[in-house]
């Protein structure tokens, strides 16, 4: 059955919003999954803070790079943007019928493990992972 892309051009908590960007098809010839990638806002602005993607489906890519990639720029960063924009892709995970999303980091980066926390995944060995 071949891969169809839903409809999440918006998806919003009134605090930030996600903006879709680019749809990417997959690439078996590369290994890689269909995926989204969203700008960040602040609810109702146009300036973007950053930039977040998902990867959808199971294969050794997102084993190891996970499903999730994210980045804040430098002046927005410390209000949790990136946790709660995390929240937000799970709704698409949960559309797409995914048993679980992961996120690897490098275990001593804690700015990033400590998103990861707030946004509701578990720590297990050097990756995190939440449940949809």
């Amino acid at each position: 059955m071949p891969f169809i892309f839903k409809d999440f051009k918006f998806l919003t908590n009134g605090e930030i919003d996600l903006i879709l960007t680019e749809r990417s098809p997959a690439d078996p010839s590369r290994n890689y999954v269909p995926g989204y990638r969203f700008s960040i806002t602040l609810h109702k602005e146009d300036e973007e803070i950053g930039t977040i993607d998902i990867r959808i489906g199971y294969n050794e890519n997102t084993y190891y790079g996970g499903h999730i990639g994210y980045h804040i720029d430098q002046k927005f960063r410390g209000h949790h943007y990136a946790s709660k924009a995390c929240v937000l892709l799970k709704k698409i995970a949960k559309a797409h019928e995914m048993a679980y999303l992961s996120i690897s980091c490098n275990p001593d980066n804690l700015a990033s493990r400590r998103t990861m926390e707030k946004a509701g995944f578990s720590f297990s060995g050097d990756r995190r992972f939440a449940r949809t």
